[in-house]
């Protein structure tokens, strides 16, 4: 089983391909970390965090009249955040889920992290789809699955062992592109 594992890995990692999807990767992050710098040069954020209070207080105001989808207590917890962060001069955002989407996020790993999954959870999806497809059509396009069913090996292990490979790459894949955006967004967000 160990070396059927090994022997899908080293398959996978000799493809140019999966160099090719992680140069991809790395474009695509820092593209998007660009993009999302250039046009957040001439935001206030404190004028932000005002025209947010002011609608959601008004929201609270008229919540009876009004068809809000929020609940009256998440409208009445983000007025307190930003109350909280106008009385305070707070030039980053508080409120993850609130109108101020505009607003720099703090630099720290959470956010960065969380910031990676709302925006890249696709390269991720199609990086899984590629490796799972490409290990079970090369071995029909190349003829190598009549040798590796002639073989001694069980069919459940032969398919178990591409399953967990595309698993493995799949994680490795996706610590590297969080490691991408950690060091590419955290750069372009000290910046700003």
């Amino acid at each position: 089983m160990f070396n059927l594992l090994k022997n899908e890995l080293i398959k996978i990692f000799k493809r140019k391909n999966i160099y090719i999807l992680f140069l991809l990767s790395f474009l695509i992050i820092t593209g998007y970390n660009l993009f999302v710098k250039l046009g957040n040069i001439n935001i206030d954020i404190s004028e932000q965090y005002i025209r947010a209070y002011n609608q959601d207080k008004m929201y609270l105001e008229n919540y009876d009249d009004l068809n809000i989808k929020d609940k009256y207590s998440d409208i009445l917890e983000r007025v307190n955040l930003e109350k909280y962060a106008i009385d305070n001069d707070i030039k980053y955002n508080i409120l993850v889920n609130t109108e101020n989407k505009n607003a720099i996020l703090p630099s720290d790993a959470r956010i960065l992290l969380m910031k990676f999954f709302n925006n890249f959870e696709i390269i991720i999806i199609f990086i899984i789809i590629y490796v799972s497809s490409t290990i079970i059509y090369e071995e029909y396009s190349n003829g190598t699955i009549k040798n590796l069913l002639v073989k001694p090996h069980r069919r459940n292990s032969i398919l178990f062992s591409k399953i967990v490979t595309s698993i493995l790459v799949t994680l490795f894949t996706t610590i590297i592109i969080i490691l991408f955006q950690y060091i590419i967004g955290r750069n372009y967000i000290r910046i700003q």
